[in-house]
């Protein structure tokens, strides 16, 4: 699949942008431009090859691939990363399966598809490059139902708002629904609630925000993609309890004293 994409977007894209003219010179002008498409494309797939990257956008596809044959993927993203890109383009599209037959709709186009194509590459790019865009993204995919929240929404989202500043607004906006119960912000102050026990989902999920929360500061490094979820690990392994360095046990201590305990209960850090 990924081949036959890379030689429609060669051979047919440096056609059509050099089809008006005829002479030796256009015909050197389009293989150079044929090479330098490969070359883009080769660059393109070696980033979503970074082991960090596939992990990430792994989260955001919902749709597989067309097959050929039993367990045979024709857009297989484990032999080529690229693929993640073409089954996100699709999910772009609302499709809701990655096919041969949505790459040769382009055939009369394929200049169109390729700048889509580099236009999506380079907006997941800068997603994935900005710390807020960045968190607030792995928090929603990794713990919004995949049933009723698509890569689709996200684009259209992003489509629609007229800033940067105002779609990270509509992704906390998304994420005041995670944390809410039948339309009602989660109140986390209730004390006649066992959260450990009656509501894990929704504690895990609130300590996982609160790490991204932290980590949305500039002087933070950015979570792994596997710190999206609770995973196999127990809560306490979220936002950890008992930090080693005295430092951070100080930080975690006047965390605790700001937002969790009552004036009654606080440390006494002087």
């Amino acid at each position: 699949g990924a081949d036959l994409v890379r030689a429609i977007l060669i051979t047919r894209v440096a056609n059509e942008e050099g089809k008006r003219e005829s002479d030796i010179k256009n015909i050197v002008r389009v293989n150079e431009r044929r090479v330098k498409i490969g070359w883009e494309l080769d660059q393109i797939n070696n980033w979503w090859s970074r082991e960090d990257v596939k992990k990430y956008f792994s989260k955001l596809v919902s749709i597989k691939s067309e097959e050929v044959g039993v367990g045979n993927k024709l857009f297989d993203e484990e032999k080529y990363p690229i693929n993640h890109l073409y089954l996100l383009f699709a999910e772009k599209k609302s499709e809701k399966k990655l096919t041969l037959e949505l790459i040769e709709k382009h055939n009369n186009d394929a200049l169109g598809l390729y700048k889509e194509l580099i236009k999506l590459h380079n907006t997941l790019q800068d997603w994935y490059q900005d710390r807020e865009i960045y968190h607030f993204l792995g928090f929603l995919f990794n713990n919004k139902p995949k049933k009723d929240f698509k890569f689709a929404t996200i684009w259209e989202l992003w489509e629609n708002c007229k800033s940067r500043i105002e779609f990270i607004k509509g992704l906390k906006d998304l994420i005041l629904l995670v944390l809410s119960d039948e339309g009602e912000l989660i109140a986390f102050d209730d004390n006649t609630i066992d959260w450990y026990n009656e509501k894990p989902e929704k504690l895990v999920q609130a300590l996982i925000l609160m790490d991204v929360i932290y980590s949305i500061k500039s002087n933070q490094n950015f979570l792994p993609h596997y710190a999206f979820t609770k995973s196999s690990n127990d809560i306490e392994h979220i936002f950890p309890q008992n930090p080693k360095e005295v430092e951070k046990q100080k930080e975690y201590i006047t965390f605790l004293n700001k937002t969790v305990l009552t004036e009654e209960q606080r440390f006494d850090l002087s």
